[in-house]
This record gives C-alpha cells, sequence and structure tokens, in this order.
C-alpha cells in the first residue's frame, strides 16, 4: 500500500509543480493583458488627438478655399489696367501745371 501511496504522491506532487508553472503563466498572460490595455488606450488617445487635427485641418482648408475664391473674384487685370490709367492722367495733369507754371513765370517777367 505505501508503493500506491508512493505513486499517488508523487503524481500529486507533479500535479502541484504543473500547477505552479501553470499559475506564472497564468500571471504573465495578465501582465500581458494589462500591457496591451495600456497601449490600447494610449492609442484610443492618439486617435482621437488625430481626428481633432484633422479637423482643424479641415476647417483651414475651408479658410484657404475661401480666400482663393475671393481672390478669383477680384478683377486683378482691370485694376492693373485703371491704376495705369491714373497714373497716365497724373503725368498729365503735372506736366500741363510744370507747363503752366513755366508760362506763369515767362508772363511775369
Amino acid at each position: 500500500m505505501t508503493a500506491t501511496l508512493d505513486i499517488v504522491l508523487d503524481r500529486v506532487e507533479a500535479l502541484h509543480e504543473k500547477q505552479i508553472v501553470t499559475d506564472k503563466k497564468v500571471d504573465e498572460i495578465g501582465t500581458a493583458l494589462n500591457s496591451i490595455a495600456l497601449q490600447q488606450l494610449q492609442l484610443d488617445t492618439i486617435g482621437e488627438t488625430l481626428q481633432e487635427l484633422w479637423k482643424k485641418s479641415d476647417a483651414n482648408c475651408k479658410d484657404i478655399v475661401n480666400v482663393q475664391l475671393f481672390q478669383a473674384a477680384c478683377p486683378k487685370e482691370q485694376i492693373q489696367k485703371d491704376h495705369a490709367k491714373m497714373w497716365a492722367a497724373l503725368c498729365l495733369v503735372a506736366t500741363v501745371t510744370v507747363g503752366m507754371i513755366i508760362a506763369l513765370t515767362k508772363v511775369i517777367r
């Protein structure tokens, strides 16, 4: 009967050792799962931040598009032509004024 008890005791000890190893592996799995959960939380936070940045970027792009549309509506060539005409008129008025001053100085002498 002692032989049978020794066999049973050996098997129980082997099972106990296997359970200790299994417990260590379960603890390692728990630690790994905690690490994965933390990384997932960090990824979620980064994803939310990225979405906020894209929203801000889209808003800025809309403003840029609005400015481009406004600039496209400006009659740039017409303004440049009108500007050139105003300078030509100013030069003509200046020339006439200088001519009148010269003519008046000749009359006064």
